[in-house]
């Protein structure tokens, strides 16, 4: 699930929804004029840098806030 602060899906959260990984889909997306906060989990260092340079073309000038934290916990999404 990706929630941002406007009505429509912007650059950002288009490109992580983009993305064929389901964990990057459920990253919150806040969005002002000066930054972009990137919040949520992921259970792969590996994940963390690919939601991160998926996004990077779409920053423009603003500041990335990276609050993605990398857990232990195997993701409810994948078997096995």
């Amino acid at each position: 699930m990706i929630t941002i602060l406007r009505s429509e899906l912007s650059p950002v959260a288009r490109a992580l929804a983009a993305t064929p990984h389901v964990e990057l889909h459920r990253l919150q997306v806040h969005e002002s004029d000066f930054t972009v906060e990137i919040i949520g989990e992921v259970n792969r260092y590996y994940l963390k840098q690919i939601a991160l340079s998926s996004i990077r073309h779409a920053l423009g000038d603003r500041r990335l806030l990276n609050r993605i934290t990398v857990t232990d916990r195997p993701s409810p999404l994948r078997k096995g």
